[in-house]
């Protein structure tokens, strides 16, 4: 009985074997890239986000001590006197007096400082100053390491954000690099304030 039932199967050719491993790669092959834009458009999103979220806490604590701070650490650690700032009027650099440093209510922010100052790839976010003239950007991320960026249009963003100078905060994107034409169009910007005239 058990010959009959083994005679009587079937299995598969090795063509058709073949068929389904060439439909089976085809759909791979049309689906991956779709995959990779929808995981991408993903990070994009949750990065513009939480730097917005890191851009009500900057202006909460502008609220509070009357300038912007000069680095994302300045909403978690308590500020001190002589420390880098920025202007409120004129986005210049200054430094924080004793009335500011009374005045600080943080922090700001929930969460490490880690968490509150990375992208989505994991590179470092900085708060600075778009220049009105070049449009070049000049900030610190949160280890004071200087980040630049040569023209802050080569960024799409920048132009989305109608290319206002003023204070942002920068990511370099999903190169996690940044500087030049070359390889700032993926870097994201958020607005946080511009000069008062």
């Amino acid at each position: 009985m058990s010959n009959l039932i083994k005679r009587g199967q079937k299995g598969f050719t090795l063509v058709e074997i073949m068929i389904v491993l060439v439909i089976l790669g085809l759909l791979i092959a049309v689906a991956l890239p779709k995959v990779s834009q929808v995981l991408s458009t993903g990070k994009v999103n949750a990065t513009r986000t939480s730097m917005s979220s890191l851009a009500k806490a900057i202006k909460s604590f502008n609220a509070d001590t009357s300038v912007w701070p000069g680095n994302i650490s300045d909403l978690i650690v308590p500020i001190a006197a002589a420390k880098p700032c920025y202007n409120t009027k004129t986005l210049a650099a200054a430094t924080y007096t004793a009335v500011q440093v009374k005045n600080w209510k943080g922090p700001y922010m929930d969460g490490t400082t880690n968490e509150i100052s990375v992208d989505a790839w994991g590179a470092k976010v900085a708060l600075g100053v778009v220049d009105p003239t070049s449009f070049a950007f000049a900030g610190k991320d949160i280890n004071d390491a200087a980040v630049s960026v040569t023209n802050s249009k080569d960024c799409d963003t920048f132009n989305e954000l109608g290319a206002v100078p003023g204070l942002y905060l920068h990511s370099p994107g999903d190169d996690t690099v940044t500087s030049n034409a070359a390889n700032a169009k993926d870097d994201i910007f958020v607005y946080v304030s511009g000069k008062v005239q």
